[in-house]
């Protein structure tokens, strides 16, 4: 379902736009989940909506310039900084409705597409990009284990040598 070169590798892509008459109001367009004819999905997500916004204010601007094309790349802006056009924790929307899949936490990178009042979504699990090291984490236990073990037997061998000594006085 359109946009098959966005779609591989687990990565996923969502077109988002605003609801015909209300620019306040974003769905889903375009979802690998979302099929065609299905209630479109609303989204309520901050750095869609101030991408999204900031668009809408920019391609206000530039329809009032000669040589206006709405697929023209949009012009450089503080908005689009790296912190405000991606999330490390965010919920795919559709998840309420297709859990099996798109259910926990992705890492997601939001744009504007050209100049038009739709963006998109660059959607990857969470953990298929940031696997879990389990290595790491049992060599911490064996090291913390193998220390607190060192201390004990540091311990012991103290209070036998205490315990000689009060033998001897």
């Amino acid at each position: 379902m359109g946009l098959p070169q966005l779609q591989k590798e687990g990565r996923k892509a969502v077109i988002v736009g605003p609801k015909e008459g209300d620019d306040s109001t974003y769905f889903i367009v375009l979802h690998a989940a979302v099929r065609h004819g299905e209630e479109p999905v609303k989204i309520d997500h901050e750095k869609i909506r101030a991408i999204l916004e900031w668009q809408r204010v920019e391609r206000q601007r530039l329809k009032r310039q000669p040589f206006f094309d709405e697929l023209d790349l949009p012009g450089s802006n503080a908005i689009l900084d790296l912190g405000r056009i991606t999330d490390s924790n965010y919920i795919d929307p559709v998840a309420a409705r297709d859990r099996d899949w798109y259910q926990g936490r992705w890492l997601a990178g939001f744009a504007p597409i050209g100049n038009t009042e739709f963006g998109i979504i660059v959607q990857k699990r969470y953990d298929e990009v940031i696997p879990v090291d389990y290595g790491i984490i049992l060599t911490g236990a064996a090291v913390l284990l193998g220390a607190l073990l060192m201390v004990a037997v540091a311990w012991f061998a103290f209070q036998r040598l205490a315990a000689g000594r009060e033998k001897a006085s």
